[in-house]
């Protein structure tokens, strides 16, 4: 299996490579070039992530353990993943697939496929030049690195479908199933999902401007409802601590400063397109500002639950890069694209590097 995964990278750096071309220097190309590269792109993604092997201490490797186990107890002799149905419905029915490598597969096409999804559909309804859709797609795989849609594959597929639903409910201005079952797919695959739920909650009622500072301090309350809830629900309490506060693990805090700091960036650039009395999209704009000011929050439960927030935002950014393209002046675009740049090269190189340091690649062949 050596040469798949070499031709599969081959694919890959050809894929990524046209892309640019087409982008920046043959701008007047068919743009249906672009959906061209990008299914090349995945599939050649979906083709590594089959023939990763994760190391014990990465997430990839306890789903695998889980999946072995429904495929030896059944869909109710596993009791662990009962308050994620969905998620336990996924681990079952990879139980019956011949290798337990088809769940990073899986989520690749989730994860990726929704992500073209909103950008492709995006381009077309704007008719956007193929520079604007190639700095979406690269800024967006440097948030929603490779390394993590293969290892937290159940807080990657979730924030998948709710960034589905988010870009039809404050984009595409839809409504009812639609942008419903989305968001209840998402909170059924990881409890993480329930922040943005609420998040859109307070947006869609009576939203105050000053409400989303207080939310800078939202994980420090929820340390006291904690304590609170010790005495009253020890189980929901648990719960919390589970996913919300629970123990940093993160060896390298650098990355996660660069976050905080890109994460300002972009708030900055909200605050810019509110002067704009005729703005698009100022729900979306709104939703932005007070997510950004959740996120922020978070750090004081634990970066855990930052990076797993900070993954959404990659999916939810061609609005806002259409908005620096067609409102702010040349001088502005210029500065604010040259740091997108430097980001997504830094962001990209790292990412190559926490994929040799995380994972090891084997040649899987299926009996």
């Amino acid at each position: 299996m050596l040469y798949v995964f070499f031709v599969a990278v081959l694919i890959l750096i050809i894929s990524i490579i046209m892309l640019i071309y087409f982008s920046f220097i043959n701008k007047k190309t068919n743009p249906n070039i672009n959906k061209i590269m990008t299914i090349c792109i995945m599939l050649a993604l979906m083709v590594i992530a089959f023939l990763i092997e994760p190391k014990e201490t990465n997430d990839l490797y306890r789903h695998f353990s889980w999946i072995d186990r429904f495929r030896i107890s059944g869909f109710f002799g596993v009791s662990e993943y009962d308050d994620v149905i969905g998620a336990k419905i996924l681990f079952y029915l990879i139980s019956f697939l011949p290798s337990n490598h088809f769940l990073p597969v899986i989520a690749i096409l989730i994860t990726y496929g929704m992500f073209f999804y909103i950008i492709n559909n995006f381009a077309k309804e704007h008719k956007l030049n193929s520079r604007i859709v190639a700095i979406s797609i690269f800024l967006g795989f440097s948030i929603c690195d490779f390394s993590s849609t293969i290892s937290g594959v159940r807080n990657t597929m979730a924030f998948a479908f709710l960034a589905l639903s988010l870009y039809k409910d404050l984009i595409k201005n839809e409504k009812g199933i639609k942008i419903i079952l989305p968001y209840l797919i998402a909170v059924s695959i990881h409890p993480s999902s329930w922040i943005v739920v609420v998040a859109r909650l307070i947006l869609k009622l009576k939203y105050n401007e000053k409400l989303k500072y207080i939310l800078l301090f939202w994980s420090v309350a929820v340390n006291y409802i904690i304590k609170i809830l010790l005495n009253i629900s020890p189980y929901i309490a648990s719960k919390l601590q589970m996913y919300v506060t629970e123990e940093d693990d993160v060896s390298d805090f650098r990355m996660v400063f660069i976050k905080i700091i890109f994460i300002i960036f972009l708030y900055v650039i909200t605050i810019l397109f509110k002067k704009f009395k005729d703005i698009d999209y100022k729900k979306y704009i709104n939703f932005l500002q007070l997510y950004f000011c959740i996120m922020i929050g978070s750090i004081f439960a634990s970066t855990i639950m930052f990076g797993r927030l900070y993954f959404l935002i990659g999916f939810l950014l061609i609005p806002l890069i259409y908005l620096i393209d067609k409102k702010l002046t040349i001088n502005k675009k210029i500065i604010i694209y040259i740091i997108l740049v430097i980001f997504i090269v830094g962001s990209l190189a790292y990412s190559v590097v926490q994929i040799r340091g995380n994972m090891d690649f084997v040649f899987y062949m299926l009996n």
